[in-house]
């Protein structure tokens, strides 16, 4: 009995623990207008390096709800540069802004907000990494934190992660050593000949009729000329 009892609390933490893992581990949103929904007080998320050159940094947004107090965030960051902003979802006013920096040890930072109403809140994190290896970040919500429940448009919980190393058309791909890779050639398709229309009936009607009294014509001047009798000669002599 206790045996049993041993391995169904077992399981049961298990199934808890994936549970946690699949919050965590959401597809993270870069759209501003569809953050992802945040439905446990941690968050974490990855940061894929882009090819040498490209200056762009990489914006993961959330949505979360506060009840009023302090609401308490604590970040921790490993191998990242940028910035980490708060502001409220509805009028987009800032509210909090952290700056965080790549170092050979964790950085971790708690930031406090006072709340004096229930609002919705967006959680932006833009940053890079300096380095060929990926970036990552992990975010604790505390105080009167409280999970995404609706009241704006959110991305789909799903775990597939968006492309984050999309080219930008026209931008020129760099190696390693600074030298620029040339785009292979894009192939346009031909286009088909179009067909020729074929008259409609009526202008072939239309056509053929025409060419007929123009055939006839003639032929009607030549029979009245055939018909007129000829001219009678006068008897009187002329002077």
């Amino acid at each position: 009995m206790t045996f049993r009892l041993r391995n169904l609390i077992l399981s049961l933490m298990t199934l808890a623990t994936l549970f946690a893992v699949a919050q965590i581990g959401l597809a993270q949103s870069s759209d501003q207008g569809l953050p992802t929904p945040v439905l446990t007080n941690e968050i974490s998320g990855k940061i894929r390096a882009l090819d040498l050159g490209d200056p762009r940094s990489t914006r993961h947004f959330y949505a979360f709800e506060g009840s009023p107090g302090d609401l308490l965030i604590t970040i921790s960051t490993r191998n990242l540069n940028g910035d980490i902003d708060v502001f409220t979802a509805v009028t987009f006013r800032p509210l909090m802004k952290t700056t965080v920096y790549a170092s050979s040890q964790p950085l971790e930072v708690t930031k406090g907000i006072y709340l004096r109403a229930h609002q919705i809140l967006i959680l932006r994190v833009e940053a890079r990494t300096p380095s060929d290896e990926p970036g990552t970040y992990q975010i604790r919500f505390g105080g009167t934190f409280e999970r995404f429940t609706g009241g704006i448009p959110v991305a789909e919980a799903t775990n597939t992660e968006p492309a984050e190393t999309t080219e930008k058309s026209g931008a020129n791909r760099l190696s390693s050593v600074g030298a620029t890779i040339p785009r292979p050639a894009t192939e346009t398709p031909t286009e088909t000949a179009e067909a020729k229309p074929s008259p409609s009936p009526e202008i072939a009607v239309e056509k053929t009729s025409t060419e007929t009294e123009t055939a006839a014509k003639p032929v009607s001047t030549s029979r009245r000329a055939a018909s007129r009798p000829p001219p009678r000669r006068s008897t009187r002599p002329s002077p």
